[in-house]
C-alpha cells in the first residue's frame, strides 16, 4: 500500500532524509462509500485481513482494501476477534476471573443507553446489568460484519486509490 505514497523529504540533524509520506490524507469517502462497490462480508473466528483478501481477490497483500474500506487503522485492535482471543482481551482487560462483573447498566427497551446503578429498578426489570464480557461481545458482534469492494471492482478501486494518492 505505502509503495503508492509520495515521497517526501524530512530535516533531521541537518540533513535531508527521503521517507515515504505515510500521513498523506487520501479522499476515498467516494470509492469506499460507494455502496454500488461494496460487498457485505461476515468474519470468521480466527480470519485476519490478509485472510479475507485472499478468499476475495486471491491476492493476501490486498488486506489494505479491507481495512481502508472499513475505517480500520489498527487491525490487531480493531479487527473481529474469535472466542478465545476475545477471552483472553478480558481477562487482560479487566483482570482474570472478572469476565461476569458488571460493566455497566442498560436500559430494558434499549441496551445502548447506559444508566446508573439504581438497586429499586433493577429490582423492577427497568435496567439489567452487562458483564465485562457481554459489553466486550456486543462490541465485537458489530465487528463482524464488515464491508468489502466486490472483487469484480477491485481493480477500480485500486487504480482510483493509486490516483488520489498522487494528487
Amino acid at each position: 500500500m505505502f509503495k503508492h505514497f509520495p515521497k517526501i523529504g524530512y530535516v533531521i540533524d541537518g540533513k535531508i532524509v527521503v521517507a515515504t509520506d505515510i500521513f498523506r490524507k487520501i479522499k476515498t469517502q467516494q470509492i469506499a462509500k460507494n455502496e454500488l462497490v461494496l460487498t457485505s462480508f461476515t468474519i470468521e473466528a480466527g480470519q485476519r485481513p490478509e485472510d479475507v483478501a485472499d478468499i476475495l481477490y486471491d491476492d493476501p497483500k490486498l488486506y489494505w482494501t479491507v481495512l481502508l474500506v472499513n475505517d480500520i487503522i489498527d487491525p490487531y485492535n480493531d479487527w473481529y476477534y474469535s472466542p478465545d482471543q476475545l477471552s483472553k482481551l478480558v481477562d487482560d482487560k479487566y483482570g482474570a476471573g472478572n469476565s461476569g462483573n458488571v460493566h455497566h447498566f442498560v436500559t430494558k427497551d434499549n441496551n445502548l443507553v447506559c444508566v446508573e446503578y439504581d438497586a429499586a429498578k433493577i429490582a423492577n426489570g427497568e435496567i439489567f446489568e452487562v458483564s465485562h464480557m457481554q459489553h466486550e461481545e456486543f462490541e465485537n458482534d458489530a465487528r463482524q460484519n464488515i464491508k468489502v469492494v466486490d472483487p469484480k471492482f477491485i481493480q477500480d478501486f485500486i487504480s482510483e486509490f493509486k490516483r488520489l494518492v498522487n494528487e
